[in-house]
């Protein structure tokens, strides 16, 4: 259910992609801005030749018969950025550019997730279509906050993802059968992954937004509510992100990549939509999902034990 639910607030909040997208272009424009710095890292890139091999890929992409051609040119990517990282002269701008993307990503990030939670609580608990600019200046500097937050409890969970799937790069290397279904182990690698990690953060934002409560108490919220039907969140939250690294794929190869504009916008919106349901659903909060229409998920004091409802009776 909560996964029809997400989709069902989701269409009915279409015009939200709309400004998610307009957030999206500001904040990349502002890192844009804020990447001049790392312009040697970029010039040295296209002297080795990265940039012309990633060409290579796309005109592969449409020949199933070489799929083995694929997966070279993918490795000599990969390996040529690893010798440019490891080069001493780059070394200053290649940390300069990974702090900058790092901090950039997990501020705008959080500031989004945040303000569009508290969107989302105001249409869920109400019907009524709030202001999204009205919400990222009220929870601007909680946004702020949390987005430092992320960034010593999330983004370690994120390296360690990032260190499992370049492991899986590597099969290339072993050419044969194990060439071929490397995308399909990369694919099903970030997806378990990432759903892991969908699950345990994904009340986070909801929980701060409903209690007006700190960060590190929304946390706690949070991951109690998540505790609360753990495996269910876990399958719906694969299947979400089953649907959108699909889409955004498809879309990627068939579409030469111009339906991203609408699909990475709603992917965004898609996640944080989710993380409402979750916490409205685990905590029995009734709420609206179309403006005629209300779920009335079953109260704490019927799906919990008496000892840990004795306190809200």
């Amino acid at each position: 259910m909560m996964y029809k639910n997400t989709f069902r607030l989701f269409f009915s909040n279409a015009s939200n992609i709309w400004k998610t997208f307009l957030y999206l272009l500001v904040t990349g424009l502002v890192t844009a801005l804020s990447l001049l710095i790392a312009l040697p890292v970029i010039k040295e890139l296209n002297n080795v030749g990265v940039f012309s091999q990633t060409g290579e890929i796309f005109t592969n992409l449409f020949s199933l018969l070489e799929k083995q051609e694929f997966g070279s040119s993918l490795l000599a990517i990969y390996n040529n950025f690893l010798d440019v990282i490891f080069d001493k002269r780059l070394i200053g701008y290649v940390i300069a550019f990974c702090v900058i993307i790092v901090i950039a990503t997990n501020i705008f990030s959080s500031i989004y997730s945040l303000s569009m939670a508290d969107n989302m609580y105001g249409y869920m608990s109400s019907g009524f279509h709030g202001h999204y600019t009205v919400s990222i200046f009220s929870t601007l500097k909680k946004g702020l906050l949390l987005g430092l937050t992320k960034l010593i409890i999330v983004f370690p969970v994120d390296m360690i993802i990032i260190v499992v799937l370049s492991y899986c790069v590597k099969l290339f290397t072993l050419g044969g059968l194990y060439a071929v279904f490397a995308p399909i182990i990369i694919f099903a690698t970030f997806t378990i992954l990432y759903s892991f990690r969908l699950t345990l953060f994904c009340g986070w934002e909801s929980a701060i937004c409903v209690h007006d409560c700190s960060i590190f108490r929304g946390l706690k919220l949070g991951i109690v509510a998540v505790n609360r039907r753990f495996a269910r969140t876990l399958g719906c939250s694969f299947a979400l992100m089953l649907t959108i690294l699909s889409v955004n794929i498809f879309a990627s190869l068939f579409t030469l990549g111009f339906c991203l504009v609408i699909t990475i916008p709603s992917s965004w919106l898609l996640v944080s939509i989710f993380g409402n349901v979750m916490y409205f659903s685990s905590q029995g909060m009734r709420f609206y999902v179309e403006d005629d229409f209300v779920i009335s998920p079953k109260r704490l004091e019927v799906t919990d034990s008496p000892r840990k409802t004795k306190f809200e009776l």
